[in-house]
């Protein structure tokens, strides 16, 4: 019995940028007028969303949206009330490895989210 190694070479995958981009992002958004009037924010959280990944010459570029909820004491009432606001985003790094049309994987996450009332109708 004849026994023969056959070697074929397998292509793969370097990593060619790995890097963190912090990046702040604001939004004044107005109260609806079917809800009550700001009296306090009780919490604030935020969960983003990816849109759209791509890859150019010596960029790689990611857009997307956080979806904002806030949870306020109206006004009056002393109700709690809910309110959803989108925040889009796009980030960028920009580094001379990286290629066009390279796989491009990304974790997207929140550090902290926030709210302020700048007025009763605005936050």
């Amino acid at each position: 019995m004849n026994i023969k190694l056959e070697q074929t070479s397998l292509g793969g995958c370097r990593v060619l940028l790995n890097t963190t981009v912090r990046q702040e992002e604001t939004l004044e958004h107005i109260v609806p007028d079917a809800m009550g009037d700001i009296r306090r924010i009780v919490h604030c959280t935020a969960t983003p969303f990816l849109r759209q990944k791509e890859t150019g010459e010596g960029c790689a570029r990611v857009s997307g949206s956080l979806r904002a909820a806030v949870v306020y004491e109206a006004e009056g009432s002393g109700e709690l009330c809910a309110l959803t606001v989108n925040l889009p985003f796009v980030c960028a790094a920009e580094h001379p490895s990286v290629k066009g049309g390279g796989h491009t994987a990304v974790k997207l996450w929140v550090l902290r989210a926030e709210a302020r009332a700048l007025n009763p109708r605005k936050i």
